[in-house]
């Protein structure tokens, strides 16, 4: 949530929990993980970031433990000033005092301590991979997809059609439902993030397609 002037409110509270740098501890398909803490992390995106100051998502953080979702809110967006690059402020939101302790150790040393973890039968088969990397956050892109009507992994082109498709539904110049503008928005936002992470969807489409229904 922002305050008056485009600052987080929720800033200070995230200090309280020390940074850690994310180097070799962090993946995250938003970005570079730069630091990490138990309230939250910051990332550095390529181009746009995929969510905006005080949007709100699910990421799935998978660590040597297992696989836990994630509630985030992103606090700030800040151009780095090299070339269209940019960092986001994700604020961990809703989460446990025992999912922001097992957080603030991976951020602190890269990995769960073998005490903390549940019992495993088997090693899962990336268990190497997240071994490497300490935490990886996955967004959860499920809603997205709901909301073009998909099941997730469509291909890039199904996501696509759907967005076309739909937005000639709810478009406010050709439909007059009191909801349709709000209905419009989601269905951007929708093939917003999509796009950044089906391959062969063109940035410029959504934009396209709006144009198309209008």
């Amino acid at each position: 949530m922002l305050s008056k002037g485009g600052k987080s409110s929720g800033n200070q509270s995230d200090r309280r929990h020390p940074r850690h740098s994310a180097k070799g501890k962090a993946k995250c398909t938003l970005g570079d993980v730069l630091d990490l803490s138990a309230g939250g992390m910051r990332v550095a995106c390529d181009g746009k970031p995929a969510l905006k100051a005080g949007s709100a998502a699910t990421v799935n953080l998978r660590t040597n433990a297992g696989t836990e979702a994630v509630n985030v809110r992103c606090c700030w967006v800040r151009k780095t000033g090299l070339l269209k690059g940019h960092q986001i402020g994700l604020k961990f939101i809703g989460i446990t005092d025992e999912q922001s302790d097992r957080i603030g150790k991976i951020a602190k040393f890269g990995f769960l301590p073998e005490e903390e973890k549940e019992p495993e039968a088997k090693p899962a088969d990336d268990e190497k991979e997240r071994s490497a990397a300490g935490v990886i956050a996955e967004l959860d892109l499920s809603p997205y997809y709901q909301a073009l009507e998909l099941e997730p992994g469509a291909t890039a082109d199904d996501v696509r059609t759907a967005y076309r498709k739909l937005v000639r539904t709810c478009h406010p110049d050709v439909c007059d439902a009191p909801d349709s503008q709000a209905r419009f928005m989601q269905l951007k936002e929708a093939y917003d993030m999509l796009r950044k992470h089906a391959k062969g969807v063109d940035a410029g489409e959504a934009n396209e397609g709006a144009a198309k229904a209008a």
